[in-house]
């Protein structure tokens, strides 16, 4: 008997930034991590369940995060869901636009709106902080597949 192991592509990144809910009057910190990957790694654009943790608000309470991120041509789509013991259920989402005017900006920076029960109560905006180097050093990695999710399983 044969043992065949699944071996996938992870993607693991760290954003953060502000939010701003619509019945507040300042902007919090934000900001979440998270392990993504897809069965399909070789098909690029194919959506990457993730799963991670998010740090939302003055007291920067943990919140479990799990969500979906899809590349496109244009930049990556981030599908947030968590819940907040302040908040409740939230989404978070947003897509990068790459663009020639502000290039390295628009790499690095991720616009969101959030969302709860289907009504948009808010906006964030988060950022990749890390030098640019360490993404393709730190953040991209073959694991098995039973181990994709890691710390966050």
């Amino acid at each position: 008997m044969e043992i065949v192991m699944s071996y996938v592509l992870v993607l693991e990144e760290t954003m953060s930034g502000w939010v701003k809910f619509d019945k507040e009057i300042e902007r919090q910190d934000f900001s979440f991590s998270l392990r993504a990957y897809s069965p399909k790694w070789l098909n690029i654009f194919d959506p990457r369940c993730f799963r991670g943790v998010a740090l939302l608000g003055s007291d920067q309470a943990a919140c479990s995060v799990e969500g979906n991120l899809t590349f496109h041509m244009t930049g990556p789509e981030y599908r947030v869901e968590t819940h907040s013991e302040v908040y409740g259920n939230l989404l978070f989402s947003g897509k990068k636009q790459y663009r020639m005017k502000g290039l390295w900006q628009s790499l690095i920076t991720c616009p969101m709106t959030i969302q709860q029960a289907g009504h948009v109560i808010g906006k964030a905006e988060v950022q990749y902080r890390e030098k640019p180097w360490r993404f393709l050093v730190e953040s991209l990695r073959i694991v098995k597949e039973e181990e994709a999710f890691g710390q966050y399983a």
